[in-house]
């Protein structure tokens, strides 16, 4: 008899599992599938995804300011830009502001009465911009426009606040932006 973990498969519907000599069967089906769905998915039917998400017109060298208030719990950003003439995106850690309006974040499980712990504010004075994170560059005209998503999260520190910046490339630039999140216990 094999010793250690070891699972054996006696037949299509069983599995053994020995350990140091003894067995237990575990009775399974291979004949249904197995459903897998990703964490981001996992987050939306537990409650804890939110965003926010606005459009505004913007002349060349205009920045739109966004400050994320991080509250005590993690949170997990993701976000999506898209413009007709061409934007900079730059994210900064440690802000200095003061004012600002919160914006309405809204929970993706609409049946979840679960309300995010992040705070998003626009119309704030940025007096410092803190320490530059990460920039991404679009371009685009009239004619095609651009659009970028983030596939790769940032998560970012609890009781910290950050700065998104979306400066226009260009005059009458239509810019819309949405901010993902999901939060985390810690």
């Amino acid at each position: 008899m094999p010793r250690g973990n070891t699972i054996v498969s006696e037949d299509n519907r069983t599995v053994t599992v020995t350990t140091d000599g003894s067995k237990e069967r575990l009775d399974v089906s291979v004949d249904e599938h197995i459903e897998t769905i990703s964490h981001l998915h996992a987050k939306v039917h537990e409650g804890k995804c939110f965003s926010v998400s606005d459009y505004d017109t913007l002349n060349k060298s205009i920045a739109w300011d966004l400050v994320f208030e991080v509250g005590s719990v993690m949170a997990h950003l993701l976000y999506e830009a898209t413009t007709s003439m061409g934007v900079i995106i730059e994210i900064y850690e440690s802000p200095t502001y003061t004012g600002g309006t919160a914006k309405s974040s809204y929970n993706h499980n609409r049946a979840s009465i679960l309300t995010p712990t992040m705070v998003v504010k626009d119309d704030v004075t940025v007096t410092a911009d803190g320490t530059l994170i990460d920039v991404v560059s679009l371009s685009g005209t009239n004619q095609t426009g651009s659009s970028v998503a983030s596939n790769l999260e940032w998560i970012l520190a609890q009781n910290t606040d950050y700065l998104m910046r979306i400066t226009s490339q260009g005059n009458s630039n239509l810019i819309s932006g949405r901010a993902i999140w999901y939060e985390e216990d810690v």
